[in-house]
Formats: C-alpha cells, structure tokens, sequence
C-alpha cells in the first residue's frame, strides 16, 4: 500500500537591491582660504549626504566646502540607494589646508617732496615664512634676507605701489601699499629794478 505524505510548501519573493558603494575625490588642499571641490564617484547611490568640520552638512552629489583656517579636515560621504541599502566612506585627512604668511608693510612717511626721495619701509611678517621681497613700483624687487627697514630712493616723481611679499611653501601672502613723490611748492620772488623816477617810472621786473 502507498504510504500516505504529507506535504506542504511556501513560495516567498526576494527583491534584492543593487549594492551601494560610496567612493569620492578630492582636490588635497591649499592656502587658506581654499574652496576644496569634492567628486562624487559612488555606485548605485540615488542620493547622498556629506559631513564636513564642525558638523556642516552638504547634500549636493558634488559640493564645494571653503576652509577658512590652516588645519587636517575629515570628510565623510554617506551614499543611500534602493531598498534603504546604505553605505559610509570617512576619510580623517581628506584635505590639508595650510596658512599663508601675513606681511606687514609700514613706512615712514607717505608722501615726500624733492630733493628728498628716500623712503624708509619697514616690513614684517607675523608667521613663519621661507622667503620675502619687496615691489618698490619701480621695476625693482628686492629680496629680503631679514626684515631690516630698507631705505629706497625713487628716481622721479609721481605715485608707487608698493608690495610686500612673503612665501611659505606654495602659499604667498602679499600687503600693499602707496607712496607718493612730489615736486617742491615753487616759491614766487621777484625783485623791481629803477624803483624811482622824477616823472613818468618805466619798471622792470626779474623773475626769481
């Protein structure tokens, strides 16, 4: 006799969902301030959320994020797809950002008069750097060993710009500023000549 068996049986349908992955690029720094422009380059994701310092957040598929300070930022890239299928790429050093140096240009005096052209510029720098020279406005660019004042003398009148530069590494910061070389105030001096007469009185006069 055939045994009797018993049976039973379920059908269930999987959906299975591309698998995301969250990949970027980026530019690896600058001189502060830099704007970093970030590339997404993920799989399968339909929409995206990135972390940046101090909890700013971007949703865009590839933003750009100014730095304003000198410093190692981390970035982070959450990509999401179908089916709540997520995935999360930090990176602790994405960008280095690095400080320029900040020259400081005073002078003596900002406008002379001839005969004195000379004018004495004295410069600082209130971070490190690895070099330094000066735009006389001239053509000229002195290189600064030290941040001694240095005396110029202009050749001629009118208005220079002049600009202090400083570099350290690829960055160069710069300040400026405007100095003006006169010609003397002419002096009006004459004297008269045969200032006296018994009638009519011819005059001379010579221009000094």
């Amino acid at each position: 006799a055939a045994e009797n068996v018993c049976r039973a049986s379920i059908r269930q349908q999987l959906q299975l969902y591309p698998e995301v992955e969250a990949r970027f690029s980026s530019d690896r720094g600058g001189c502060a301030p830099q704007q970093i422009r970030y590339q997404n380059e993920s799989r399968n994701g339909i929409r995206y959320q990135w972390l940046f310092q101090k909890d700013l957040t971007s949703f865009a598929e590839n933003p750009s994020f100014t730095y304003n300070e000198a410093g190692s930022y981390p970035a982070t890239l959450i990509a999401y797809g179908s089916g709540g299928c997520t995935d999360t790429l930090r990176r602790p050093q994405a960008v280095e950002i690095l400080e320029a140096p900040r020259p400081v240009l005073s002078v003596d005096d900002f406008q002379k008069t001839l005969p004195d052209s000379s004018f004495t510029f004295a410069p600082a720098i209130e971070d490190s750097f690895r070099e330094a020279w000066l735009l006389t406005g001239t053509g000229d660019s002195i290189g600064l060993r030290d941040l001694q004042p240095l005396e110029y003398q202009y050749p001629d009148t009118g208005t220079y710009r002049v600009v202090l530069k400083a570099s350290q590494g690829a960055c160069v910061g710069a300040t400026e500023l405007r100095v003006r070389l006169l010609l003397p105030k002419p002096i009006p001096a004459f004297t008269a000549l045969d200032t006296a007469a018994c009638d009519k009185l011819r005059v001379r006069f010579d221009n000094q």
